[in-house]
């Protein structure tokens, strides 16, 4: 009996074996993809402080450079044409070099614009870095955005996201706020940042494969130009789109003009007008995480129609009453 048993017992051992291999298999994926969106998290976390953190910087900077505010505001400019060639041309890049060697690339840009800053070079030299900084914030979003957007439960994952990008902004002026009240230079910030972009590297390197980001998505499911083409000839798109590139200016403008405005107009101290900037960017954080169940509720165009009368009541309140506790309520 026991000879006639032991083919079955060994079909049984292997068996066994075969099936602890894919547990095995299946709990390396699981937490190698925890490993990505804990990075994912972080690497929004870094570009939100550095969104957060410049307009605290300006003032120094202005002071350092000894140049007007139009000119410190050329910045902003650089950033943005920087994001932008990147934005059109990540859809190549991302084809061109899988999905590792994608965001990488990101990272060594945005580390080149932050160790330049942080040897406080001439100007023209941190308007030019300016554009590789963009560029690199423009390959980490786009890269990361569509690498979780395959992943399942992606609605949720990319709420987070952007929750982290949030929370990023709003630590960003409190770093900035309290490096410059202990009169460290401004260029602290991005040594700082340096340290943050070379755990991101070495991160993405070894958790990230080579797998290219759009292989992950069902070949099926991609629009067609022509789908595309039909949009654009939607006046409701342009309309949105005009809505939208108004929208993110303002955020943006606030976000990073407000510091001055306070400190330079409101003679606001330091610290003070560094938690107010956080203010601003912690209310947009609750916005985003919250109002989504509300749109449920009372519709997308009651929900729009209130936060633009909430947006007008609380410039007025930072524009009319010069109170630090009215403007930070009128911020936030």
């Amino acid at each position: 009996m026991t000879g006639s048993n032991a083919p079955h017992q060994r079909k049984l051992d292997n068996e066994s074996a075969v099936e602890a291999r894919f547990h095995d298999s299946d709990a390396k994926r699981l937490r190698l993809a925890e490993l990505q969106v804990g990075l994912a998290f972080f690497a929004f976390i870094l570009i939100g402080a550095n969104d957060g953190a410049l307009g605290v910087l300006i003032p120094s900077m202005r002071l350092h450079y000894g140049v007007d505010k139009a000119t410190i505001g050329l910045l902003f400019l650089f950033q943005t044409v920087g994001y932008l060639v990147a934005a059109f041309n990540s859809g190549l890049l991302v084809e061109k070099l899988g999905n590792r060697r994608f965001l990488v690339l990101g990272v060594v840009s945005f580390l080149l614009g932050v160790g330049t800053l942080s040897l406080m070079p001439q100007f023209m030299v941190i308007l030019i870095m300016m554009l590789p900084l963009g560029f690199g914030v423009a390959i980490i979003d786009a890269g990361l955005n569509t690498y979780i957007a395959s992943m399942p439960r992606n609605a949720a994952l990319l709420n987070y996201l952007h929750a982290f990008y949030g929370i990023g902004a709003l630590l960003g002026p409190l770093i900035a706020s309290t490096i410059l009240a202990i009169r460290w230079g401004w260029n602290s910030v991005y040594i700082l940042w340096i340290g943050m972009s070379l755990v991101l590297l070495i991160g993405f390197q070894l958790v990230f494969r080579e797998q290219n980001i759009s292989q992950r998505e069902d070949t099926a499911t991609r629009p067609e130009s022509n789908v595309l083409l039909a949009a654009l000839s939607v006046p409701m798109v342009w309309i949105a789109a005009l809505f939208m590139l108004i929208y993110v200016g303002a955020e943006v403008s606030v976000g990073s003009w407000t510091y001055s405005f306070l400190t330079e107009e409101r003679h606001a101290p330091i610290l003070l007008a560094g938690w107010m900037v956080s203010g601003y960017w912690i209310g947009l954080t609750l916005g985003r995480l919250t109002l989504a169940r509300v749109t449920l509720r009372i519709g997308s165009e009651r929900l729009i129609l209130g936060c633009l009368v909430g947006v007008v009541i609380g410039a007025l309140f930072v524009w009319l009453l010069p109170v630090y506790a009215v403007s930070a309520v009128g911020l936030g």
